[in-house]
């Protein structure tokens, strides 16, 4: 990855702890950059539970909403779960 590509990497791991939440850790971002297209592939942990959520996309600055948006929901799946069963996400 160049420079460019790690800042963008790093600024999507600061961003989705944002939007995630205490109760979800952010365990892994991988970000594969080629010609014409990007994949972001990001580990999360809800308690011993590992997800993984992946956007791709003609170039990075497309991954940018949808790894986020599927962050968001994963974060109110949790919550929703939370509210069915009780205790920890």
């Amino acid at each position: 990855m160049n420079d460019a590509e790690e800042q963008f990497a790093a600024r999507i791991a600061e961003d989705l702890e944002l939007v995630v939440g205490p109760a979800i850790a952010l365990d892994h971002v991988d970000l594969v950059v080629g010609d014409g297209a990007a994949k972001v592939t990001v580990t999360l942990r809800l308690g011993d539970q590992a997800e993984t959520i992946q956007a791709v996309g003609p170039n990075i600055l497309t991954l940018y909403e949808p790894i986020v948006r599927q962050a968001a929901e994963m974060r109110l799946a949790a919550a929703y779960r939370r509210l069915l069963i009780g205790g920890e996400p």
